[in-house]
């Protein structure tokens, strides 16, 4: 009895000494639109290894990383990521809560490093030496990949690193799948790949055999070909993204574009309420919602409009407008609400029922295309602020309010 307690009280101890009562980081607010610009010119430059399979030097100051920070903590709440750079040294903190407390990591590096670099650390109140973080993280990438996520090596990941001049300069390859899936699960489902393929060679087979450029009679398609499950209808949400946007969307499935190949792509432009960019708005926040949950895809909508804002050419699509529009993110939403409608045990099967028979109007109902389209950033910020803005969330709340109005569930 005596050694139980004294167990008991050691793990008590180590769970004190591990959390604390308050998180390192402070709450992250809403990206600006220069923020998700930052970013997204980041993604784009590291993107380039998953194409060629070697890394790519990625260069980062001191507002890129509030950049990245900021919208991870947007993506991925509760989960909070801070990263400072003093000159030559590269401090990330990191918090998430965890039961009733915050766990609390930083790791700090310097210098010049070949493969992933040398790390100090600190897990709450404990110092955790560098060789034993790196076992850590190892153990961390083994776990992931049991959950399904796709990783190489550490070393392979971060090929190396270089902390200078306020600077990080690190040769990353960045993986095809895995991470985003992983760390956002509010509300995802584990899709099958296969499922994907087979319904995406299925409606690509039917439409060069009767093209039919309405989103609305692809929809139909999907479901039919579903079988009738939550995660059947996910896929066959996953594989209208892709023939509405392009097969990359199947990377959200696992490795459903590349077990697509065969498929020969289906040309020509879908369209909903007569917009060609409606159907890939609609289409991709539906496959992002099964596959990584809601608070990243309402994340992505609002900095996809951000990104617009400040932009010559639009983000997605030709044709889609440059410029924050609320008729965009009204399609994202309602493409969210359909695919949460399709998975929920509670409304799967009347949903199932309207999508069988699907139209524009259930899809995305014609007030939603008479919003607000194509904002400039300094017009948005002059109306609504930002994301976080009470005015910003008071407008989608009158927006989803619409949608609901008018059939959208």
């Amino acid at each position: 009895m005596t050694a139980v307690v004294i167990v008991l009280g050691l793990l008590a101890l180590l769970f004190l000494l591990t959390t604390s009562s308050r998180p390192w980081v402070p709450e992250p607010g809403a990206a600006t639109a220069q923020q998700v610009k930052l970013t997204r010119n980041a993604f784009q430059a590291a993107r380039k290894s998953r194409a060629t399979r070697e890394p790519v030097a990625l260069t980062l100051d001191q507002p890129q990383l509030d950049a990245v920070s900021t919208m991870i903590g947007q993506g991925f709440p509760p989960n909070r990521l801070s990263a400072h750079i003093d000159d030559d040294r590269l401090t990330v903190t990191a918090s998430r809560p965890f039961l009733g407390r915050w766990l609390n990591v930083r790791g700090i590096t310097s210098g010049k490093s070949i493969g992933f670099p040398d790390l100090s650390a600190r897990v709450g109140a404990i110092p955790v030496p560098g060789w034993l973080a790196k076992f850590g993280l190892g153990i961390a990438r083994r776990l992931l990949i049991l959950r399904g996520a796709t990783l190489p090596p550490l070393d392979t990941l971060v090929a190396g690193t270089d902390v200078a001049n306020g600077r990080i300069t690190a040769r990353i390859t960045l993986p095809r799948t895995g991470l985003v899936d992983q760390a956002s699960s509010d509300g995802a489902l584990a899709i099958d790949d296969d499922e994907v393929a087979r319904i995406y060679c299925k409606l690509a087979d039917e439409q060069r055999a009767n093209p039919d450029p309405l989103f609305a009679h692809q929809m139909r398609r999907a479901m039919a070909l579903s079988s009738a499950t939550r995660q059947s209808d996910g896929a066959a949400l996953v594989a209208l993204a892709m023939m509405a946007v392009n097969k990359d969307v199947g990377q959200l499935a696992g490795d459903a574009d590349t077990k697509t190949a065969k498929c020969k792509a289906p040309s020509g432009q879908l369209t909903l309420q007569g917009r060609m960019d409606s159907p890939k708005h609609w289409s991709l926040s539906a496959a992002l919602e099964v596959t990584t949950g809601r608070n990243f895809t309402v994340a992505m909508g609002e900095w996809k409009e951000l990104s617009d804002s400040l932009a010559k050419n639009p983000f997605l699509a030709k044709g889609d407008t440059s410029g924050f529009s609320f008729v965009d993110l009204a399609t994202d939403r309602a493409g969210f609400f359909w695919a949460k409608a399709l998975t929920d045990p509670a409304t799967i099967d009347q949903a199932r029922e309207k999508m069988a028979q699907a139209t524009d109007e259930m899809l995305l109902p014609k007030p939603a295309v008479e919003l607000n389209d194509g904002m400039p950033n300094a017009q948005f910020v002059a109306a609504y602020g930002g994301t976080d803005d009470p005015r910003f969330k008071a407008k989608v709340n009158s927006i989803d309010a619409m949608l609901k109005a008018n059939g959208v569930p």
